[in-house]
């Protein structure tokens, strides 16, 4: 007696395997946890890569500020130089310096130099 069917391929006395065999297991996402991990590694990555690229940002925005910090006080010491160059230009800055610090006097006037206390000058071996 044939045990075996040859239209159906099926195996009499061994039901078991006729049933894993006949049917072919298909994908079902529902099911499966791989598109959850796949779903999660992907939030993982764009939540680190938001992150990083915030930390960037804020650092770069400190740099701006404290870069217009630097250009404020360097516009303002900017200010103050242009303002020193144009009373050095003067000419009354000049007659001021020269009268001062280099002691010249205009013709027909007289230097006087005023006399300063003569420092005291002590000997050791002189005793009050």
């Amino acid at each position: 007696m044939d045990r075996s069917l040859p239209d159906e391929g099926k195996v009499i006395g061994y039901p078991a395997v006729n049933k894993i065999s006949s049917r072919k297991k298909k994908f079902n996402p529902t099911k499966s946890k791989l598109p959850v991990i796949v779903l999660i590694l992907l939030l993982v990555y764009v939540t680190f890569s938001f992150s990083t690229r915030f930390n960037t940002l804020h650092a770069m925005q400190q740099d701006v500020q404290e870069m217009q910090q630097q250009v404020e006080v360097l516009t303002q010491k900017n200010a103050r130089l242009y303002d020193q160059l144009e009373r050095a230009q003067s000419d009354a800055y000049v007659e001021e310096v020269a009268r001062e610090k280099l002691g010249l006097v205009k013709k027909g006037e007289k230097r006087i130099m005023p006399v300063n206390e003569l420092p005291e000058i002590r000997d050791p071996s002189i005793r009050d």
